[in-house]
């Protein structure tokens, strides 16, 4: 869900326009701070900046505006300050525990980010820096202050998690712990980076065969995966892939059976038709980007909007039909769909593990579930202590901020 919830967020980019990117960025910070003794000049400080900016993008993403209140504003900057500042003392605490962190996996991680901003920000990585004024290593700067903070939470102390707490989050939370009747189906999405490329096209279809041959070999789905994710990665363009596979969990009470593919696509294709007055094979022979680039579509454009929703409404319900036939007519626990779904909205090439029905419904009983809610409550409480511990840092340091 987390990782959904990312792709989600990042895809809001393309709704955001280079003229509100150029308004809610050009306001420069007219305050100083002070920690320590020492005199803390905003201008003067790359890390404040990039964390300055980044916070002035997420609260553009999360809210759309462009324009923001003094208060917004200050909070804004206060955060960058703070952020600023404990990644430096945090540096410093943690090295004189002997400890460090571990660079390559904040490079690569980084990495990844890189590659989402560069696949899915108008213009790529470079126009999302040049666009918000982030320097190069922005990425690096904030996964090392998120890696910081996690080596930091296993030294901070914090009350064990008690069964009297642990119940009242299970009796708190009774719609979690309470199993409907459902589907499992493990997913692979193999994204084509270039889908007008057939080519490519071809390439990532017979590897999605393969990887159906490897599965029902008797190769398990994480060991596949595994394989999958040294060529179909974030890296090489693959962002789908990374993100959008996994355990999909689907409830019976709202499955729609199919159990006639072709009846199923013929009725959304008379729907496409009597709505839009053309056949979606018309409209898009070759694709959105094609049917754009053709009819002179400038994105973020109302027409360009409109086009686009046409489009994607269509090819997800298209491979939503052929996703409820596949469970509908041909599961077999523990095997896998003989042919790969092409789902048109993410360009991928979707593999379908059947793994298991859940026919009975019920309770998830406090037993069952208490070694989950004691890990879901200790994360909590290192987090409510990372707080802490940072307002209390952010006192000691008499950190003062002016306005001017």
């Amino acid at each position: 869900m987390k990782n959904m919830k990312r792709i989600i967020a990042i895809c809001l980019l393309l709704a955001l326009s280079a003229v509100m990117l150029a308004s809610c960025g050009g306001k420069k910070s007219q305050a100083v701070a002070t920690y320590g003794g020492d005199k803390y000049v905003y201008e003067d400080d790359t890390d404040f900046f990039d964390f300055y900016k980044l916070n002035m993008y997420h609260h553009t993403l999360e809210t759309g505006e462009t324009n923001i209140s003094n208060s917004e504003y200050n909070t804004i900057l206060s955060d960058a300050v703070k952020s600023t500042i404990m990644l430096r003392v945090l540096e410093e605490e943690i090295a004189k525990r002997g400890l460090s962190v571990d660079m390559d996996a904040v490079n690569k991680k980084a990495e990844e980010d890189e590659a989402i901003y560069d696949k899915l920000y108008e213009g790529g990585f470079e126009k999302f820096l040049s666009d918000w004024g982030l320097s190069e290593d922005v990425f690096v700067i904030y996964n090392k202050y998120e890696a910081l903070k996690e080596i930091a939470k296993e030294y901070l102390e914090i009350e064990d998690v008690t069964d009297a707490e642990a119940q009242k989050y299970y009796d708190d939370n009774p719609a979690k712990y309470f199993k409907s009747p459902h589907f499992d189906v493990n997913t692979l999405y193999l994204q084509v980076v270039k889908p007008d490329d057939a080519d490519e096209r071809k390439e990532v279809y017979n590897d999605a065969m393969l990887y159906i041959e490897m599965l029902n070999s008797g190769r398990s789905w994480d060991d596949v995966r595994e394989t999958v994710s040294l060529k179909y990665n974030s890296e090489h363009g693959m962002i789908f892939t990374e993100y959008l596979s996994g355990m999909q969990c689907i409830a019976k009470e709202y499955f729609a059976y199919v159990e006639d593919l072709e009846a199923a696509v013929k009725a959304l294709d008379d729907a496409f038709f009597e709505k839009n007055k053309i056949s979606f094979e018309e409209m898009f022979p070759d694709g959105f980007d094609a049917y754009a680039a053709e009819n002179k579509l400038v994105k973020e454009t109302k027409a360009y909007n409109e086009a686009l929703e046409i489009y994607m409404n269509y090819a997800s319900e298209r491979y939503l039909a052929e996703f409820r036939y596949a469970i509908t007519t041909k599961w077999e626990t523990g095997k896998t769909y003989s042919t790969p779904i092409y789902h048109a909205s993410y360009d991928s090439y979707v593999v379908l593990t059947f793994t298991r029905i859940e026919d009975m419904a019920g309770e998830v009983t406090f037993e069952e579930a208490k070694e989950e809610i004691y890990g879901i409550l200790e994360a909590q409480k290192k987090e409510k202590a990372m707080d802490n511990y940072l307002s209390r840092k952010m006192e000691e340091l008499k950190v003062q901020i002016k306005y001017n």
